[in-house]
């Protein structure tokens, strides 16, 4: 049952029935339970669910059933029976909750006598001297914590999605080498999917896909098998306090790199297959190269990326907000968040990208994630909003992890930029502060505007650049990503510098793919 029934009894019949039952059932109690302090929708829910009462009105009984049982009302509804909700909270999303009955207090009338009392002898003094009483030191610690673990309540808490059947992770479209993912972007299919993004009519084709909007809880996003393969995490009330900080500090970094010229060229920004916002490009890679180093880009903004990443910056504040994290290494302090939340979700995928950086003899810059990119809006584009495309040089069992920002605190996330899963038949909300962790090198992804795609629904055409919405609560968005390439693992898990002399030597230079999934890297419920 619904926890609230403020959003469900909307109609005016319903609300008669509400005060009915309230008539009904004094302020002073329900079957031995006080509502003192409670609404009428309260009162009413109290009455349903009590086995107690014997003197149900069958015509308000009936419109109850019908107020309770109509299901809560989503302004984006899931639009597709392709995922089913499981676990506890499968049946609602909704994290507010009525107040706990109690049973009611027993009322003693001044002046009147007490019942027991004849029974007992009367005393010119007290038995006893009454004394204050004090919670020990230890004590008042342990209830601290318990008033801690409440307010972090909804961190242990998730809303979970599995596949009804129509996606295995087995099937998930990898090389043929099983270490990275495919360039769908090049087939025919997917130069007509970037088309259709282009000019909108994408959107026809987005209308029966699932839309998962954020509901302030953890999302886990599994496959038919009930293999882990997408977590959303929730906004944290200290990582929301940090986001303007943060995204000062981000607008500070961007400002550098272009004070000094030596971030990306305007044409190389434009050319950019996951659109023409400002990017860059931080940490380890092992691109033309036979032994991993830090990437041209880093060491060409190296005092630039240390001030984005300096200890006493927001980032490593957020990381306090689990202060048990280690810390190995200057940059990793600022995502622990990320990174812890990554090892809990995925031990396998955690596991294999410490013993590739300990075949490497690099220790990642950030935690388990050898890159990392910030993107940002610049003149002329006024928010991070990718086109389709696929990560297709990551490695293929693995994750990627994004995480949105957007100016201070204005970017609407309930109807602007979600994450589209082309092949996972998903669209997914992405609030500011969210980690949002997946395998983007084996899914085509996108972003759209669900405003946009709610006129679709409504009017049945797609909109134009002319005629659709303002850019409202849009501008200013941008967004950060942890990832590794695949050909890091290539060196580190065949041993040899790169694929070409491990064939020359003669070694089998594939990664099995299907039997690493097999083995849970994408975790079984």
């Amino acid at each position: 049952m619904v926890a609230s029934l403020t959003a469900e009894c909307g109609s005016e019949a319903t609300r008669l029935a509400v005060e009915a039952v309230d008539s009904a059932a004094p302020r002073a109690g329900i079957q031995g339970f006080s509502t003192e302090g409670m609404s009428l929708e309260q009162v009413a829910l109290l009455r349903h669910e009590s086995n107690q009462d014997q003197n149900r009105d069958p015509e308000v009984e009936e419109l109850l059933k019908g107020a309770v049982h109509g299901g809560p009302k989503s302004e984006v509804p899931r639009t597709s029976d392709a995922y089913e909700g499981t676990g506890p909270m499968k049946r609602s999303f909704d994290n507010r909750f009525p107040p706990r009955a109690t049973p009611a207090k027993k009322v003693k009338l001044e002046g009147a006598a007490d019942p027991s009392s004849k029974a007992l002898p009367s005393r010119s003094k007290p038995a006893y001297t009454p004394r204050e009483h004090t919670k020990s030191q230890a004590k008042v610690k342990r209830d601290a914590r318990r008033r801690e673990l409440q307010l972090q309540s909804r961190a242990r808490k998730a809303e979970e999605l599995k596949s009804k059947g129509g996606l295995d992770a087995l099937t998930f479209r990898t090389s043929s080498t099983g270490w990275q993912g495919t360039n769908y972007g090049s087939t025919k299919e997917g130069k007509e999917l970037i088309a259709q993004w282009e000019d909108y009519s994408i959107l026809l084709r987005l209308k029966d896909f699932d839309r998962v909007p954020y509901c302030g809880l953890k999302t886990r996003i599994r496959d038919s098998q009930g293999r882990l393969w997408l977590v959303r995490t929730f906004v944290g009330e200290r990582i929301e306090a940090l986001l303007p900080a943060f995204e000062k500090q981000a607008a500070a970094f961007v400002s550098t790199v272009e004070t000094n010229r030596s971030g990306f060229t305007e044409a190389e920004m434009e050319e950019n297959s996951r659109g023409s916002h400002w990017s860059s490009i931080c940490g380890h890679d092992r691109n033309s190269k036979q032994v991993p180093t830090l990437a041209a880009w880093h060491s060409s903004n190296a005092e630039a990326v240390d001030a984005l990443w300096r200890p006493d910056g927001a980032m490593f504040q957020i990381r306090q907000a689990l202060h048990s994290i280690p810390l190995p290494e200057p940059h990793t302090s600022s995502s622990a968040i990320m990174n812890r939340v990554f090892r809990a979700e995925f031990p396998l995928l955690a596991k294999r990208y410490v013993d590739c950086s300990q075949a490497l003899g690099i220790s990642p810059l950030y935690g388990h994630f050898f890159s990392f990119c910030l993107n940002s809006a610049r003149a002329g584009v006024e928010r991070v909003h990718c086109s389709p495309h696929v990560d297709w040089k990551n490695i293929a069992i693995g994750v990627c992890v994004v995480f949105v920002y957007g100016n201070l605190g204005k970017f609407n996330s309930k109807e602007r930029s979600w994450l589209v899963i082309w092949e996972a038949g998903l669209i997914l909300e992405m609030p500011a502060g969210v980690f949002v962790m997946y395998p983007s090198s084996l899914f085509f992804h996108f972003n759209v505007d669900v405003c946009d795609l709610k006129l679709v629904c409504t009017d049945g055409r797609p909109p134009t650049p002319e005629n659709s919405s303002l850019l409202d609560g849009g501008n200013g968005r941008g967004s950060c990503v942890w990832f590794n390439q695949s050909s890091m693992f290539q060196t580190a898990e065949l041993g040899f510098a790169t694929i070409a002399q491990a064939r020359e030597a003669g070694v089998p230079c594939n990664s099995d793919s299907s039997s690493l999934i097999s083995r849970g890297f994408f975790p079984l419920a």
